[in-house]
């Protein structure tokens, strides 16, 4: 066994990176010449046939080891998360987080703005102090990417992809490719609603999969340091994200259990409780120190609790029947409804508990399998079921004994953490990463059963190098993390704010009737404009054309905004900035509408409120003045030619590494010209079958299928 100081154990930490750094670049790559939005709509809006197809290849990806084979892994799986993040970016996505595909709204929103405030010098505000893990770690992406929006959403896809990778080769190593494979389409499944938000599951989801690295690590590799590493990872990604906070005590005590042969229980227990009473300690010294004293730490959960007392109704009762009341006032009111009638928030607890059961509500719901959804989630609740049976036949040990601490741990928190507060299950995204591990176990359990060779781990796949062949980047990537989310905002608040660029005025010596001046400064990248449609043959962020724009506004839970967004046309540029409020004492998001680009730093604008009052309270306004400037476009806007020739480039690549993979798998990796051409063969046909499937499902769209059908009132039914 090498030692931390080995030099070969240092050549084999480089040499299982350098497969990694390659798929980044193919991830950075996708980013500037991005594959064609038809094929990016099929990939992210992926039916089970659809995935059914992406898994073949991943599984036949991680049926071996080889830094060929590991970098094509990386490739492949970094391109699914790149996918995530390209697909809101070709199509302006609307939906309650994000407007026109990448400016953060509602939720989002004010996360942002915290992360602003401190790019700016500024505390949290009350909002940001609930969990200041996220906002602290954002803004110091924005100041690593010099203020840029879309550089830190990229960061944040490139740190969750790596991380789901790293996890993924590690349970190659253990219940081989298959079980690899199920592993990335969870995280992916989960992940593609979170892809480009300004939200805490960024975070939260990034730091869930680092820890259950380390904790497939120490248990795989009986090091019990590298388990409470994970520990502590999961206690700051609970923190981030707030979820099944009582899977902490649960993991504690079997990590003690695991270990008692070479480390005292007692002992195991006292450090493990330490470093979890630690991550929680960080947090709420983070709450006092950036929110200068003002904040509290889960200050929302009131909200919840109240939902729960009264039977299980959700968070957003009290807002229902106590509009105008002040948040700290909540637990109160909470309070004095369970002692008047505890017996209904036991039946509340109890409903919350079997919903998550249930298809509507339950753990599985952000696979959004369709017709199929019940039956699915029936499958995966036997096999996760299944996974805990075995697990318990073989004395908790091992894997198998981590994935089941976990799940007992998760359901143990349901009475206090209902799933019709989830909202797909975004409250467990730190622990989505074990939901996926109890499937995988189930799987591996009752494959070694019947079919065990489909869950034959990889030939490297030895008891002492599974899982931590990567241990080095996996620290490197955890230390700098946390750091990040710890250390640098508290480090940035108290030196001076970050502005880039110069200031400079957009605005006439007076202001209009009716108009303000706003103070304030512009991020770099937080703004789109609409073009018109002839000016481009396809959108990338930040120039949308504008029937793409409007398709996309589709009706949401903010009709106010959809109406005020429908009315933009091409030459209309929305962005978000930062207002200074009392010579720059504090500050706020305002969204802006222009006829002119806004470039980053300071600026001093006259602008016109929304004449809708809801927008007003989200400090909506529209400038005065225009600029015919001439928008710059993308680079893959610009070199559409270019941008083709890749795209066919990229299809050559893919069809090739399929037809070698098949080839491959028949055994015969030498074969016969007749061979290889019949495995073409059937690639194609498995090829076009897919894209059969994918465009009758409507799943895929062609102009040149396209046919105009004028339909009368009574020849449809609205559905």
């Amino acid at each position: 066994m090498h030692t931390p100081t080995d030099p070969a154990r240092w050549r084999l930490e480089l040499r299982e990176s350098l497969p990694i750094a390659a798929g980044a670049l193919v991830f950075g790559l996708l980013l500037v010449i991005p594959p064609s939005p038809y094929f990016t709509a099929v990939v992210q809006q992926a039916s089970l046939g659809t995935l059914a197809a992406i898994g073949l290849v991943l599984a036949l990806l991680f049926r071996r080891d080889g830094f060929g084979r590991e970098a094509l892994q990386a490739t492949a799986v970094l391109s699914l998360f790149a996918i995530a993040l390209l697909y809101k970016w070709q199509f302006a996505h609307y939906d309650g987080s994000v407007v026109g595909g990448l400016l953060p709204w509602s939720d989002a929103s004010a996360y942002y703005e915290n992360a602003a405030r401190l790019v700016h010098g500024l505390s949290l505000n009350i909002w940001g102090a609930r969990r200041p893990l996220f906002s602290g770690f954002l803004s110091v992406m924005l100041r690593l990417t010099g203020g840029s929006l879309t550089g830190a959403l990229a960061l944040l896809c490139l740190l969750n992809g790596v991380a789901v990778l790293m996890v993924a080769r590690t349970l190659s190593r253990w219940a081989g490719g298959l079980g690899a494979t199920a592993y990335v389409l969870f995280a992916f499944k989960f992940y593609v609603r979170f892809a480009g938000t300004t939200l805490t599951e960024q975070l939260g989801f990034a730091l869930g999969n680092l820890a259950l690295f380390f904790l497939l690590a120490g248990v795989l590799g009986r090091r019990v340091g590298l388990a409470l590493v994970g520990l502590g990872l999961l206690t700051l990604g609970l923190n981030a994200r707030a979820g099944a906070f009582l899977v902490l005590p649960v993991l504690i005590i079997w990590l003690s259990y695991e270990f008692r042969m070479r480390h005292p229980f007692v002992r195991t227990v006292a450090l493990a409780t330490f470093v979890v009473c630690s991550g929680f300690g960080i947090n709420l010294l983070l709450v006092k120190v950036m929110s200068a004293g003002r904040g509290v730490a889960f200050s929302n959960y009131s909200y919840t609790l109240y939902g729960l007392a009264s039977g299980n109704k959700g968070w957003d009762l009290f807002v229902r029947e106590h509009p105008n009341v002040a948040e700290n006032e909540v637990m109160g009111l909470a309070i004095e409804k369970i002692v008047a009638n505890p017996a209904l928030l036991a039946r509340g607890m109890a409903g919350a508990f079997l919903d998550y059961f249930r298809t509507a509500r339950g753990a599985f719901t952000f696979l959004r399998a369709g017709s199929a959804q019940s039956t699915l989630n029936a499958m995966l609740w036997l096999l996760a079921l299944f996974g805990a049976a075995y697990a318990a036949f073989e004395r908790l040990r091992d894997i198998a004994g981590l994935s089941t601490a976990s799940m007992v741990g998760v359901l143990a928190s349901l009475p206090l953490l209902p799933p019709i507060d989830a909202d797909g299950m975004r409250v467990f995204a730190t622990t989505i990463p074990f939901c996926a591990l109890w499937v995988i176990t189930g799987g591996r359990a009752l494959g070694r059963l019947t079919i065990g060779r489909l869950f034959r781990p990889s030939r490297r796949g030895t008891s002492e190098s599974s899982g931590v062949a990567l241990e080095g980047l996996a620290f490197g990537i955890a230390a700098f993390t946390c750091v990040a989310a710890v250390l640098l905002p508290v480090v940035f608040l108290a030196a001076q704010g970050m502005v880039p660029g110069g200031p400079h005025s957009l605005a006439g010596s007076r202001c209009g009737v009716g108009e303000q001046t706003l103070e304030g400064s512009f991020l770099e990248d937080a703004t789109f404009g609409l073009i018109p449609d002839h000016a481009a043959q396809e959108s990338l962020i930040p120039y949308v054309r504008v029937s793409d724009f409007r398709r996309s506004v589709t009706d949401s839970q903010y009709p106010f905004l959809d109406e005020e967004l429908r009315e933009l046309d091409a030459g209309a540029h929305v962005s978000i900035g930062f207002v200074w409020d009392g010579r720059r004492q504090d500050g706020s998001d305002v969204w802006l509408i222009s006829r002119f680009p806004v470039t980053e730093g300071e600026f001093a604008l006259c602008g016109r409120r929304s004449a809708n009052e809801q927008l007003r309270g989200y400090n909506f306004y529209y400038a005065s003045g225009s600029r015919s400037l001439d928008s710059p476009l993308t680079f893959s806007q610009k070199n559409a030619r270019l941008t083709a020739a890749m795209r066919v480039i990229f299809g050559i690549g893919l069809v090739a590494a399929t037809l070698l993979l098949a080839a491959e798998f028949t055994g015969r990796p030498g074969g016969s010209p007749a061979e290889y051409l019949c495995s073409l063969v059937t690639v194609i046909l498995l090829a076009q079958s897919l894209v059969v499937y994918s465009y009758i499902h409507g799943s895929l769209y062609s102009r040149l299928a396209e046919q105009r059908i004028v339909l009368k009132p009574g020849d449809f039914v609205p559905e």
